[in-house]
């Protein structure tokens, strides 16, 4: 196994060569798309797979590829002509308009064969469909989606020996050239020869200018005015704008709907990024706090805007219902521009760290009560540096990562103010600070959005940053890992005009699809513009897009690369069956996220049945976010860093579900997927160390390695909800009757939330959906059970868990309703009905067939 790995290592520049490409792209967005109709002929989009040499193909052949039709005002167009002998064209055309495609086989100046695919419009148009074109002798073969249709041919395609072209979209040739180009997306294009194997592929991902390479043997393929798809996930695209004449607008995103929203003096426009679209609201009364940079936040919970100022007891909140604000400033006096700010989803609390005014830099953290109504305020100067310009990403549980900005020591702006470059951890709950780190070597002097997203799981995060020292400045996407500080730019950047006191930039991430930066400047007619622009997740710089045959030069197309390549894989495939043989790197070994009732670890079942929720000694909350007291109640949840915290949960999720756990290889893929073997290795060491240490304080909790794999044991006197109520869900779900009281026990810990809902991993997806899924099923099979169905106030408890996993599930909108009519609470019945219906609509676009007389007399 050691001499495999060595193997590995040896060859892995060459490896990188073969296969970079296409395990980089896996997750991206990726594909060619064309331009068509909506442009002159000369600007449309042609793809030519053969621009250096023919390919001959006597026996037949099979070209295959992914296509994406969009709807436009004009749809007819060719997606590929294959031209043979220079007197054949082989044609595939589009009409979207018709509902239709088309397989042609022609000659210079007559047609020999042809079919027609008719579809519905709604199986085809703006999705991804398998398309395959298959020649053999005497009939051509075409599949879409799925659907197969031959053509039968009596000129023989066969003879089609020698192809001399293959074109998508636009081509010039002297007998077969077309303009007519469908709206229209291409990747994955694959040729083969009648016995299977590849000689052809381009995935359209990675790219240089107007060229992209065959993975297979290098072979390039040409591109006149095409549009890259990857490349949104390195250039800024600028979505909308919205110029206003009114002094200091104020902004506030909405990450969970995709909106923006600017509140000025008398309107509040919505900007809806899903359809690109403003909508105005004129306000029938009050108005917000205006000043520099933005004093409004929205709370997506409570589905409104926050308008605030920490010198007035009193926010001023905005009613979508009434289109109204509560009130209007007493006093417009705003001392901290350029704070930072978040709503606590667990306190409701609205937090406002560091900013800026009457000449001091703060570093003041204040806490909004909104059940007391009065701010709290601590000043932190003791532990870290006053700023403002500096970014914020929320952690959970309260704590937030803050990173740069400007300002001084002693808080003074002329005493010695600079620009800030640390990583500062700070526990808003507690009121405490660490610093996690600094970047140096700054070339040029930069300050930062108010917003950062992490991504916990690679240990890195990014912010909008932009030069401080300059009015004509660009804003930059700035990548920071935070295992060495490093750093680097992405993308391209954003003109942005700053001036601190009318300039204003801010980020956030919508679902898994994008990142969009929202900049405020002072346009030079004095008016203020908003601009909106997107970039695909995750982001990358242009380096990361060019194709891996250039490092230097063009991958050489003569035999003897061939043959060493051929060697190379033939000694890769050896390690791969060894490794798989031997089973080095085991992954996702059970299917199931969630396990099963055998596969329970017994270290686990042991956990007490019963639940205390005023419980703090040696208890780990995984459900409603992550929480863990140690034995003497004390919450030491903000010791563990992104990283422990990630290892801790990981083994623990794993163990829970297979039994086994997870390998030192997973781990390093995970988090130190960039470090070699040996750094790799001394960073997992540290950081076990201290999660073992920190569960030493916790109780009887084991952080261990048994068979190669890591896992987490819990004692008898530790608590864990999720250890808990998954003991339970396999205790009924393979038995025919219900205890009544196990699910009630179920229904108590359940209630607490979603399983880790800060945790936005792609690696926590599977145990989330999960538990969910297993929840959800038990529980509605609960409500159908002698003893619960007839428990009206039970089953309330019961539905109002499952709508936390899914808001809009009919069963469970059903059982809550017609339990709450049963019980004389009418009114609260059809508020869930209507509440039941916002949500439909909001998320299917679409009115809910359930119908409210229909619940309450069925039974």
């Amino acid at each position: 196994m050691k001499i495999s790995i060595l193997f590995v290592f040896i060859f892995s520049s060459f490896l990188t060569i073969i296969s970079q490409s296409k395990d980089m792209d896996k997750d991206l967005s990726y594909g060619l798309n064309f331009k068509s109709h909506e442009v002159n002929k000369d600007d449309r989009t042609s793809l030519d797979l053969l621009p250096d040499a023919f390919l001959k193909l006597s026996k037949g052949y099979t070209l295959g590829f992914d296509l994406k039709l969009t709807n436009s005002n004009h749809t007819y167009g060719y997606i590929f002509r294959i031209i043979a002998n220079d007197t054949t064209s082989l044609d595939m055309t589009s009409y979207l308009g018709n509902n239709r495609i088309n397989l042609i086989l022609n000659g210079i100046h007559n047609t020999k064969a042809s079919s027609e695919y008719k579809y519905e419009r709604k199986r085809l148009e703006d999705k991804w469909v398998k398309v395959k074109i298959e020649v053999r002798t005497g009939s051509v073969t075409f599949s879409i989606d799925g659907d197969e249709i031959q053509i039968d041919t009596p000129d023989n395609p066969s003879g089609i020996s020698i192809i001399e072209k293959i074109y998508f979209g636009a081509n010039r040739h002297k007998f077969f050239y077309t303009s007519d180009v469908p709206p229209m997306s291409v990747k994955d294009i694959v040729i083969k020869d009648e016995k299977g194997k590849i000689i052809r592929r381009w995935d359209m991902g990675r790219h240089d200018t107007g060229v992209v390479y065959d993975e297979t043997n290098g072979y390039r393929a040409t591109v006149s005015n095409g549009i890259w798809e990857i490349d949104r996930h390195t250039n800024w695209n600028k979505d909308m704008s919205l110029i206003t004449k009114n002094y200091n607008p104020q902004i506030a995103t909405d990450s969970i709907n995709n909106r923006v929203f600017v509140a000025t003096n008398d309107s509040l426009y919505i900007m809806h990024l899903k359809n690109k679209s403003v909508q105005r609201i004129k306000v029938n009364s009050g108005r917000p706090f205006q000043g520099a940079s933005s004093y409004l936040i929205y709370d997506y919970k409570a589905d409104r805007l926050i308008s605030y100022s920490i010198s007035q007891p009193e926010l001023i909140l905005y009613d979508f219902g009434s289109d109204t604000w509560s009130g209007s400033p007493v006093d417009m006096s705003l001392y901290i521009q350029h704070h930072n700010r978040f709503i606590d989803p667990y306190t409701n609390q609205l937090v406002i760290f560091g900013g800026y005014g009457l000449y001091r830099y703060s570093a003041a953290l204040s806490t909004y009560n909104p059940g007391t109504r009065e701010w709290e305020s601590n000043d932190l100067i003791g532990q870290l540096t006053p700023r403002y310009l500096s970014s914020m990403g929320y952690l959970g549980d309260g704590q937030i990562l803050v990173f740069g900005g400007y300002g001084s020591k002693t808080g003074l702006q002329e005493a010695s103010s600079y620009n800030i470059y640390d990583l500062q951890l700070i526990d808003t709950r507690n009121k405490t600070t660490e610093e996690l780190g600094m970047l140096t070597r700054m070339q040029e002097p930069y300050v930062f959005g108010n917003s950062m997203i992490i991504n916990v799981a690679e240990n890195k995060f990014y912010t909008l940053a932009n030069r401080s020292d300059v009015y004509k400045s660009s804003i930059r996407l700035m990548e920071v890992n935070m295992d060495d500080f490093s750093y680097r730019f992405l993308s391209d950047s954003i003109p942005y005009n700053f001036q601190d006191t009318e300039s204003f930039c801010d980020m956030f991430r919508y679902k898994n699809s994008g990142i969009y930066a929202v900049i405020l400047q002072r346009t030079e007619e004095g008016a203020f513009e908003i601009g909106i622009y997107s970039l695909l997740y995750p982001p990358l710089s242009q380096p990361d897009i060019l194709p891996v045959y250039n490092a230097g030069g063009a991958f050489s197309n003569s035999p003897v690369t061939y043959i060493v390549i051929g060697l190379l894989a033939v000694v890769v495939l050896l390690i791969i069956s060894l490794i798989m043989r031997f089973g080095y790197n085991k992954q996702n070994i059970h299917p199931e996220a969630v396990g099963n009732r055998d596969s329970f670890p017994e270290q686990l079942q042991v956990q007490p049945a019963h639940y205390y929720k005023d419980k703090k000694q040696s208890t780990i909350s995984l459900l409603g976010g992550f929480q863990i007291f140690d034995r003497k109640g004390n919450d030491i949840t903000g010791y563990f860093t992104p990283v422990i915290r990630q290892m801790f949960l990981m083994c623990l999720l794993e163990y829970i579900a297979t039994g086994k756990g997870i390998t030192s290889e997973r781990l390093d893929e995970q988090f130190w997927f960039d470090m070699d073997k040996n750094k790799a290795t001394n960073n997992r060491n540290v950081n076990i160390r201290k999660l073992r240490l920190l569960l030493q304080e916790t109780g009887d909790v084991a952080f261990q390695k048994d068979n190669s794999y890591w896992h987490v044991s819990i004692g008898k006197d530790t608590f864990c909800d999720y250890v808990t109520v998954m003991n339970l869900l396999h205790e009924i779900s393979g038995s025919d009757r219900m205890n009544k009281a196990t699910v009630e026990k179920i229904i108590d810990i359940a209630s607490a939330g979603l399983l880790l809902p800060n945790i936005d991993k792609r690696w926590a997806d599977k145990y989330q959906s999960g538990y969910s899924d297993l929840l959800i099923n038990n529980l509605l099979k609960a409500a159908k059970s002698m003893g619960i169905k007839d428990d009206f106030r039970l089953l309330v408890k019961l539905a109002d868990v499952i709508l936390i996993h899914d808001s809009i599930d009919e069963d469970s909108v059903q059982i809550k309703c017609r339990s709450l009519y049963k019980l004389g609470q009418k009114g609260l019945s059809k508020q869930c009905y209507d509440k039941f219906c916002l949500d439909y609509k909001s998320i299917l676009n679409e009115e809910p067939q359930l119908k409210y007389d229909s619940i309450i007399l069925s039974e």
